[in-house]
């Protein structure tokens, strides 16, 4: 048996000093995961540009602030509340008409390898309606 004034070989120092030094790992590995609302706040706040089809019309923003993000998250999908504010160009067959959107966006995400949340559909179905209302109205023109 050994004193315990006698010193430890290198290979002894090494091998405790990698002992003591996992649990410190594991840690910092586990405080630096984000979670997946802190995820999608970070992948709404890179969205722009956006391109959304709605009944015949399309709707390119090229800016699109989202704020107030709520998430409540369900396994890999999650449901989103926000105030998002844009700018853009609606297409429709009789040309193109810039638009300036603010308004409050209900939508629901999923995991994706790309951005590790995307959209799962529509990703601004509030406006979507609206521009589909606007592409199905009637012609002022005519009406005059």
């Amino acid at each position: 048996m050994r004193s315990s004034f006698e010193t430890r070989t290198g290979a002894e120092t090494e091998a405790r000093s990698r002992s003591r030094s996992a649990p410190l790992v594991v840690l910092l590995v586990a405080c630096s995961a984000s979670s997946p609302a802190t995820e999608i706040r970070e992948a709404l706040a890179r969205p722009a540009p956006i391109t959304v089809g709605a009944a015949g019309a399309r709707v390119s923003l090229r800016r699109a602030d989202f704020r107030d993000v709520e998430v409540a998250v369900e396994g890999g999908r999650a449901r989103v509340l926000a105030v998002v504010d844009a700018d853009g160009t609606v297409s429709l067959p009789a040309g193109e008409v810039a638009l300036g959107y603010v308004g409050r966006e209900e939508f629901e995400m999923v995991r994706c390898a790309r951005a590790r949340w995307c959209a799962s559909d529509s990703p601004l179905p509030a406006l979507s309606a609206v521009v589909a209302a606007l592409a199905a109205a009637p012609d002022r023109k005519s009406v005059v």
